[in-house]
C-alpha cells in the first residue's frame, strides 16, 4: 500500500480506493480529488467488521468440524461395538452347529465368512482411522487461523486492518468450500441368521436310520458316493 510523501506535514487522514493508499488533505484535494476516498476511520472500521465477520464463519465452522471429528469417533465405536457382536453371534452359532455338523464343511465356510468380515470391519476401521487423521489436522488449521484473526481483531492497527482483510477473507474461504459434512455414518453390517432352525432340523435328520435298518432316503449321497452300512462294505 503506498503511502503519500509530498506532504508530511498533514495527518494521513484518508485511504484512496483505487490507489490503495493513505493520503493527507492537500493529495485528497489535489491529484486524487476524483478517487473513491474515505474518512482512514471509517475505512479502518469497516475494514475491522468484514474481518470480525470472517473471524466467526470460521469459528463456527469449527464448532462444526469438531462435532464432525465427533461422529467419527462415534463411528469407529459403533464399528468395533457392531464388529464384537457380530463375532459373538458366529461363535454362538458355531458351538450351535457344531455337535450337528461334527466339524463338516458347513463350518469351515462359516470361518471364511467370519475371516472375511474381519478383514472388512478392519479396512473400515482403517479407513475411520485415517479420515480421524485427516480431520484432525484440518481441526488443527482451523484453529491456527482462528487464532491468528483473534490476534488480528486484538493488536492490530488501522494500516493492518486494510493490509491484511484480502489475506483473511481468501484463507476463510478456503476453508469454507473444504469443509466436510456434519457427521458421519458408520456402515452397517448385519450376521444372517434366517433358516438357522431348518438347517438344524435338516442336520438332525441327515442321515438317521430307520427302524427296519435300511437308510432312510434310498437316494442319499455324500461328495457323489451312496451311503451304506457296514455290513454291505
Amino acid at each position: 500500500m503506498y503511502v503519500s510523501k509530498l506532504h508530511n506535514r498533514y495527518p494521513l487522514e484518508y485511504f484512496d480506493k483505487n490507489c490503495n493508499s493513505l493520503l493527507c488533505a492537500e493529495c485528497k484535494l489535489g491529484e486524487h480529488a476524483d478517487h473513491d476516498v474515505a474518512d482512514l476511520n471509517v475505512a479502518a472500521d469497516a475494514a475491522k467488521g468484514r474481518i470480525e465477520e470472517h473471524e466467526k464463519n470460521v469459528s463456527a465452522y469449527r464448532i462444526s468440524h469438531q462435532a464432525y471429528l465427533e461422529s467419527i469417533s462415534k463411528a469407529i465405536n459403533d464399528t468395533k461395538k457392531t464388529s464384537s457382536d457380530l463375532k459373538q453371534a458366529i461363535r454362538h452359532t458355531f458351538h450351535s452347529l457344531r455337535t450337528q455338523l461334527d466339524q463338516r464343511e458347513r463350518e469351515r465356510e462359516l470361518t471364511i465368512d467370519l475371516e472375511n468380515l474381519e478383514n472388512q470391519k478392519q479396512q473400515e476401521l482403517s479407513n475411520l482411522h485415517s479420515e480421524q487423521v485427516t480431520s484432525d489436522n484440518e481441526s488443527e488449521r482451523y484453529k491456527c487461523t482462528s487464532d491468528y484473526i483473534e490476534t488480528v481483531l486484538r493488536y492490530a492497527s488501522n494500516w493492518d486492518f486494510l493490509t491484511l482483510e484480502i489475506s483473511v477473507q481468501d484463507a476463510t474461504e478456503k476453508y469454507l468450500t473444504s469443509l466436510p459434512t456434519d457427521s458421519y455414518g458408520a456402515p452397517a453390517t448385519t450376521f444372517n441368521t434366517i433358516g438357522l432352525d431348518k438347517l438344524k432340523s435338516d442336520i438332525s435328520e441327515f442321515g438317521s436310520i430307520s427302524a427296519n435298518g435300511s437308510d432312510q432316503d434310498n437316494a442319499t449321497q455324500t461328495d457323489g458316493s451312496h451311503l451304506i452300512n457296514d455290513e454291505g462294505k
